[in-house]
């Protein structure tokens, strides 16, 4: 099924037995799924964006924006792979900003592994090598252990909030996989019946809603790669005639 605005709309006022809008206008079920996008979003951790950082000489804290880092890789050992600014910028005129940028042999993708905080200056590092080998959040940054002492470029995996609302009947909840779209409609259900004080209906919803969230969830986390032989082309095809 295609969750977009107008499906949404309509599953929801089946499972509330409200097929006009007597009770609840088309602008509340708007906000009640937008609401319910942000909120699956933010609780499955399913809107995965890559977000590409860059370290400072010196400094452990690396800035993001998001809701939770997932993993994260050193992307580039010894090239900055951020702008340098000339003596004077003009942005329109690209002549006057310079990229100092990776080669294709500097890209290296290893991966940094998460530790708990009271690991620090106890986790085994490799020796001679500054860029970092383990991470761990610290509000809006990151804290990477060893300090850098130059530039890395640092790509991080990060869980975020969907990026644009719904706004027409046609838009869909397209930052959110398909099998969590299913949520949305549950959670404006809960929503609803909590403005308009219908409390067993509404704790209904919401268990139902936390059910399937993580029956979701745990599917999502266990989808598998497709195997190597179930992709492959055979070299050579050979002509079998059954008698």
């Amino acid at each position: 099924m295609i969750y977009n605005l107008t499906n949404l709309e309509a599953l929801i006022r089946n499972e509330m037995d409200e097929t006009s809008a007597t009770r609840f206008t088309p602008a509340e079920i708007l906000a009640a799924c937008n609401d319910g996008y942000k909120e699956v979003a933010s609780r499955a951790f399913c809107h995965e964006v890559v977000q590409d950082v860059v370290t400072v000489p010196g400094s452990p804290l690396i800035h993001w924006s998001g809701i939770k880092v997932l993993y994260a890789a050193v992307m580039s050992e010894d090239a900055e792979a951020a702008y340098v600014d000339t003596t004077s910028v003009v942005f329109t005129d690209t002549g006057d900003v310079v990229w100092n940028g990776p080669t294709a042999a500097d890209w290296i993708g290893l991966g940094v592994c998460r530790i708990d905080p009271s690991l620090v200056g106890t986790a085994p590092l490799e020796e001679d090598i500054s860029y970092p080998q383990f991470f761990f959040p610290w509000g809006n940054c990151i804290y990477v252990e060893p300090v850098p002492t130059v530039k890395y470029l640092v790509r991080l995996f990060t869980a975020q909030y969907p990026d644009t609302a719904m706004i027409n009947g046609a838009d869909i909840c397209e930052d959110l996989p398909e099998e969590f779209r299913e949520c949305v409609v549950y959670f404006a259900c809960y929503v609803l019946s909590m403005k308009y004080r219908q409390w067993q209906q509404m704790v209904f919803f919401y268990n139902r809603y936390i059910e399937l969230l993580k029956q979701k969830k745990q599917k999502f986390l266990q989808r598998s790669v497709d195997r190597y032989d179930n992709k492959k082309l055979p070299v050579t095809v050979q002509l079998e005639v059954v008698k």
